[in-house]
């Protein structure tokens, strides 16, 4: 019973490393013992695992990866750079505070994760009250522009992706998901951190169990809400039969804009378009990423699934 319990404890650090191999992250004990796939095991046991692994694995000041894959360690200036971008993702979600329907800001990706470069933008994702969609993206949009904090063209470095919008309708993202594995996704949604929320946050995690049932150990993050007067009295004006007198045509003119895109034959171009959900990705490499995830897991000699 020991001997199988230390070989799924050994697979989940394994496969751990092996995932944030290939965005080329290294984790401390505390980070791999959160994230572990699959795994509850406490830090002291991920530690035991980790040096009874061997040659299989390194360490650099704290930082553990798999032998074999190239990695970037964190350094003073790309801790630096994290910061800038972390508050302006704040004071970001400190703006929309002003914007009605807005229930959550949450920061993804590198920034979530502290691996942004001095290049990387802000992901965010945000979700709206469901019937005011494309209203409160269009004022997102334009407020965000206005103040030069919105990625467009070649303005990109620490600036806000506005790349991935739901509904409170459509918090569930399995179906956005890959089949049969989307481990992108899966930690996508378990390092989001949200940095404006009213609570949704909480039915986010409770509809998305199918992917945060892999992490044992992530524990919820708390976001403060304070909405302003401004959206309060917006929102009372707008939620009803005006709301939605304008809403009606912000979508079909926003969806048809969509829709008369050139379509693009790249494969990893992701578009999805909705009422309930708006996501855009220029190079959606989740299944590029699986691929490589596979690939080094075939290497270790283990299997691909949980």
């Amino acid at each position: 019973m020991q001997e199988t319990t230390n070989n799924k404890l050994r697979w989940s650090i394994i496969a751990t490393l092996a995932w944030f191999g290939v965005l080329k992250r290294p984790l401390s004990v505390d980070e791999v013992s959160e994230l572990a796939l699959g795994s509850a095991a406490s830090t002291a046991a991920v530690r035991r695992e980790l040096t009874a692994l061997g040659d299989r694995v390194r360490a650099v000041d704290g930082y553990w990866s798999l032998s074999g894959q190239e990695v970037r360690y964190r350094t003073p200036e790309s801790l630096r750079y994290h910061d800038l971008k972390w508050h302006r993702a704040l004071r970001t979600a400190r703006l929309l505070r002003h914007i009605p329907f807005v229930r959550m800001v949450a920061i993804a990706n590198t920034v979530a994760d502290r691996s942004a470069r001095k290049e990387s933008d802000i992901d965010v994702f945000i979700v709206i009250k469901d019937g005011r969609l494309f209203l409160a993206r269009l004022m997102i949009t334009l407020l965000l522009h206005v103040l030069r904090l919105r990625r467009h063209g070649r303005f990109v470095a620490n600036r806000i992706c506005l790349s991935f919008f739901v509904t409170d309708a459509a918090i569930n993202l399995k179906k956005v998901a890959l089949t049969p594995f989307d481990i992108y996704l899966l930690y996508w949604i378990a390092e989001l951190r949200p940095v404006l929320d009213d609570g949704v946050y909480v039915e986010f995690r409770q509809s998305n169990r199918w992917a945060l049932r892999h992490f044992p150990r992530v524990t919820s993050q708390i976001a403060p809400y304070r909405p302003s007067q401004i959206s309060t009295i917006l929102e009372f004006l707008l939620r009803g039969i005006l709301g939605t007198f304008i809403e009606k045509p912000l979508q079909h003119w926003q969806l048809g804009r969509i829709k008369r895109r050139p379509k693009n034959p790249d494969p990893d171009v992701k578009i999805v378009a909705s009422p309930h959900i708006l996501k855009f990705h220029e190079k959606d490499r989740r299944r590029a990423y699986r691929e490589a995830w596979q690939y080094e897991m075939r290497r270790q000699g283990l299997r691909d699934t949980p």
